[in-house]
């Protein structure tokens, strides 16, 4: 990734990676430094004078709102706002998380910029160090192809029930295993997710029957190429693994790179 361009393939894994929620008030889009729009976080165009703009955001996001009722928003890529006495506040949301005013981090590029070395490889190592890509899978025996590898899981000597592996003494005497082919991303540590589910406080009950579901979460790091053990023997009898799983990919492995002379 480092020394090398935005087209690189592990860096376009990265293209399409959301925004945080954030605020930001229509006078801070529209600031200008000497005549010019100066947040580089938008484009924008002005379609009355001091009145009507088209504003696109240069980011990725899910939802955009805009506290002024009388603004549309055109398939969450582009504003038609409208300026007015009162303050408008447009909100930008990829979660279901916290939104935060909008705080200038640091320095931004527009389209068509020339980047030194040094600035490259601060951007490649702030997506490092910043970013986790996630590979969403049902689990079952056998290979699945995910978006950053191929994940094989062998569970068919386990105890399978509907909605995921039950914790019986099968499944204790013949523990599964989970091997990592073909990552996508080099210098990378995939860490696999399962939920546990457990009954606690079952009431039998004329009318009807109530429980109480808990859950945690096993954590296995995979090893490339190398079948590694899920730890079914950490887990108490009659749980149930399911099959939704989440893979975590972070690039926080060192790289030492020589540019070529």
């Amino acid at each position: 990734m480092y020394f090398t361009n935005i087209n690189n393939p592990e860096l376009n894994k990265y293209h399409g990676i959301l925004t945080n929620n954030f605020t930001i008030t229509l006078t801070d889009i529209l600031h200008k430094t000497n005549g010019e729009y100066d947040n580089k976080l938008f484009k924008i165009e002005e379609i009355i004078t001091d009145k009507i703009y088209k504003i696109y955001p240069i980011f990725n996001t899910l939802e955009i709102t805009s506290s002024n009722p009388t603004d549309k928003i055109l398939e969450n890529r582009c504003i038609i706002a409208q300026k007015q006495t009162k303050e408008t506040r447009i909100t930008f949301r990829s979660n279901n998380g916290p939104v935060y005013d909008c705080v200038d981090y640091g320095s931004y590029y527009e389209i068509g910029d020339s980047l030194t070395d040094a600035q490259f490889n601060a951007i490649v190592q702030l997506i490092r160090n910043n970013i986790t890509l996630t590979d969403n899978i049902r689990v079952k025996n056998g290979t699945i192809n995910g978006e950053y590898g191929k994940y094989t899981f062998d569970i068919d000597s386990t105890t399978i029930v509907d909605n995921g592996i039950l914790i019986t003494d099968e499944t204790l005497s013949n523990l599964g295993t989970v091997e990592l082919t073909d990552p996508e991303l080099s210098y990378s540590t995939y860490t696999l997710y399962l939920t546990v589910y457990s009954m606690e406080n079952a009431n039998i009950m004329t009318d009807e029957t109530t429980s109480d579901i808990t859950t945690t979460t096993l954590e296995i790091e995979l090893t490339e190429n190398t079948p590694v053990n899920i730890p079914f023997n950490t887990l108490d009898k009659s749980t149930i693994v399911g099959f939704d799983a989440r893979i975590d990919i972070k690039q926080d492995k060192p790289i030492i790179i020589i540019p070529e002379e």
